[in-house]
């Protein structure tokens, strides 16, 4: 997580960072996967739900990984019954 979007949810959800590092170190994390945290102080349900896009975060995102990690959040979607989402550019450096 290095600039932009990223940067800023470090800052504001500085525990979603703890454990997407974690995860990253461990070698959990994969390209066309989704990495969800679920807010805890929270009356209704609220998730984060970090899509990476590369490997590197110097790296540029390939479309190929953009399509990849669509289709993966679809599915999360579905599968936390999500009905209201907000997503920044993806990949775009932000």
């Amino acid at each position: 997580m290095g600039k932009g979007i990223a940067l800023q949810f470090k800052q504001s959800f500085y525990d979603n960072f703890l454990q997407y590092k974690k995860s990253c170190m461990k070698h959990d994390v994969h390209i066309g996967e989704m990495f969800t945290y679920e807010i805890q102080n929270s009356i209704l349900p609220k998730y984060i739900i970090n899509f990476p896009t590369k490997q590197h975060w110097k790296d540029k995102s390939l479309i190929e990984s953009i399509d990849s990690g669509l289709i993966s959040l679809g599915k999360e979607i579905d599968r936390l019954d999500i009905y209201s989402i907000a997503i920044p550019l993806i990949g775009s450096g932000l």
